[in-house]
């Protein structure tokens, strides 16, 4: 568990983005595990590591990381990470916590995108998080596989809700390009 040394507001959530490894579109995904690490460029700066697996869609087991850069010497790198945890945690429906390890075991979106200008144009990002449509959260427990984990109840049971990003999410930001 890390505290990550500041609170976060419940109302505005906003986001950042990285490299991602999954098609553009929205993947439902849970929360596995988490880790704090070193940086190997310059071990004074740490991240936060969230290991997560996608649980639905085509490309369901696909496993891949949220770094959140919250202990590093660039200010903008720790302010997007508290905003990138911010939109992540209100995804997964966890507002109210500036605790890592209250997103364990949470289920949310991540809307990838393809990004279209720069040097950097083509690379695959996570744009945006959302809730899962009707809010379902995972019953998974850790297995010694890396088998891909079920939900609580089939989706009939809970109404179709839109994954899309709030309004307020949608604003745009520096690292949005």
């Amino acid at each position: 568990m890390a505290d990550l040394g500041q609170n976060f507001d419940d109302t505005s959530p906003t986001m950042g983005g990285g490299g991602f490894p999954l098609n553009e579109g929205e993947h439902p995904f849970i929360i596995i595990s988490e880790e704090v690490r070193e940086s190997k460029k310059n071990p004074s700066n740490k991240f936060l590591q969230y290991n997560c697996v996608v649980d639905d869609g085509p490309q369901k087991g696909a496993d891949f990381t949220i770094i959140l850069n919250f202990w590093n010497s660039n200010p903008v790198a720790v302010k997007i990470a508290g905003e990138e945890f911010n939109t992540l945690r209100m995804a997964a429906m966890v507002p109210g916590t500036n605790n890592s390890e209250a997103l364990l075991q949470r289920r949310a979106v991540a809307i990838v995108k393809k990004k279209t200008k720069g040097q950097s144009a083509g690379e695959i990002f996570i744009a945006d998080y959302a809730p899962v449509a009707g809010g379902q959260q995972a019953a998974h427990t850790p297995a010694a596989t890396n088998a891909a984990p079920a939900t609580t109840a089939p989706a009939t049971t809970a109404p179709a809700a839109s994954t899309a990003p709030a309004a307020s999410a949608q604003a745009a930001a520096p690292w949005r390009k």
